[in-house]
């Protein structure tokens, strides 16, 4: 899917940091142990490479997200998870597996137009406030942990 908005361009900075190494455990240990969200963390860490604050806008960020995240997403995730490792439903496990990414894409397009802040300087403190920001029930040993991984291999952002 391409836009005309940025969207395209922020969703594939999105895949592509998930994609970096470490990241999905992390965020995924943050999703199971705390209730993170791993779009509003992705969103978060990218923001801070663009060198946007997310300060205060934590609460509207999630708020925007919430109805689709939790009777659209979650509902997905739950399914797959509880028919890992059932005979015979594998296939119907990937099938249910892009649905769940296709969902978490159309939550990124509610999320995108509310992505703004203030300038600030990109770095390892702004990553770390960004994600206490859009997470604040994270612990700080989470936090330092899911920072540290989406901290590896820092590099300016796609279209950033």
């Amino acid at each position: 899917m391409t836009d005309d908005s940025g969207h395209g361009t922020l969703w594939a900075g999105i895949t592509a940091l998930y994609g970096e190494p470490g990241v999905a455990e992390a965020c995924l240990v943050a999703q199971d142990e705390a209730g993170a969200d791993v779009l509003l963390l992705l969103a978060a860490a990218l923001m801070a490479r663009r060198g946007v604050s997310l300060d205060g806008a934590g609460p509207a960020l999630a708020a925007a997200v919430e109805p689709w995240r939790s009777e659209v997403v979650r509902p997905l995730r739950a399914l797959r998870r509880r028919w890992r490792g059932l005979d015979g439903v594998e296939p119907l496990r990937e099938r249910l597996k892009a649905l769940e990414l296709e969902a978490e894409r159309a939550q990124f397009e509610r999320l995108a137009p509310r992505l703004a802040g203030s300038p600030a300087e990109p770095g390892a403190r702004l990553l770390r406030e960004n994600l206490a920001a859009v997470e604040p029930m994270l612990s700080a040993g989470s936090l330092d942990a899911l920072a540290a991984a989406l901290a590896r291999g820092w590099r300016p952002a796609p279209g950033g």
